[in-house]
């Protein structure tokens, strides 16, 4: 006879990673955890986590832009405004697309990994924030900043030379009406999700789920990466608001 689960047992499933995450995240702040840190697993996750990662950020900002692209110049098309895309399509991607596309994917392979890393890492008496924990986050929070100014480049690039092709007067028409509509404030939020917000969910995740949580490996990677995708997709409205809305 197969067990039964009970819903309190899976709501705890989901819940205790929230609170091991917390925990993580103190003992990374104490000194002497600081001052232990392994480099040597801060030096071997710089490879798969940067160079690595180029061709999935490389083309999901392109086809993420294109997309966007399309979409935009038809709908501007039909009001003859299609020379301000450049405005519209730059502020999705700066304020939200960029970040829930290309960044997400990104730590969606991040978490898969570290998940599966910190399953094994059990049967190890080492210390796992020295050892581990704290050395991937850092690695993370370093790759992600050449990694979003790399997919913003090339998003941007990529729409910029697609949206003649569409119906925009010329490239020099779509930087112009680009330059126009972002901000700094949009800036700021397209690096704070992509350099901060997402990667410490994505670490935080696979870490705690790998470490913590119970199952078999494939369960786990699984809702690992399932809780990645809903905490991003929170945080990223919930900051969102604070920042835009009055």
């Amino acid at each position: 006879m197969p067990p039964v689960i009970r819903k309190n047992d899976v709501m705890l499933r989901w819940v205790a990673p929230v609170g091991q995450s917390a925990r993580l995240a103190g003992q990374m702040l104490l000194p002497q955890n600081l001052l232990g840190i392994n480099w040597g697993a801060f030096h071997s996750s710089l490879r798969w986590m940067g160079l690595g990662s180029l061709p999935l950020v490389g083309l999901s900002a392109m086809f993420v832009s294109m997309a966007l692209t399309i979409q935009t110049v038809n709908e501007m098309d039909r009001f003859s405004a299609q020379d301000l895309s450049g405005a519209v399509i730059s502020i999705g991607l700066l304020r939200e697309l960029g970040a829930l596309t290309v960044s997400v994917a990104w730590c969606a392979r991040v978490c898969a990994r570290l998940c599966g890393e910190a399953y094994d890492f059990r049967g190890l008496n080492a210390d796992f924030v020295t050892q581990f924990a704290l050395p991937k986050y850092l690695c993370a929070l370093a790759m992600s900043v050449p990694l979003g100014g790399y997919g913003l480049v090339i998003g941007f690039i990529t729409s910029a030379l697609f949206a003649p092709t569409l119906g925009v007067s010329s490239t020099m028409d779509y930087l112009e009406g680009a330059r126009l509509g972002i901000r700094d404030k949009d800036l700021v939020v397209y690096f704070v999700k992509l350099v901060l917000l997402n990667p410490t969910i994505g670490v935080f995740a696979g870490c705690a789920f790998g470490r913590f949580a119970r199952g078999n490996r494939s369960e786990v990677v699984s809702n690992a990466v399932t809780a990645m995708f809903i905490a991003s997709m929170f945080a990223n409205l919930l900051f969102t608001y604070a920042v835009y809305m009055p």
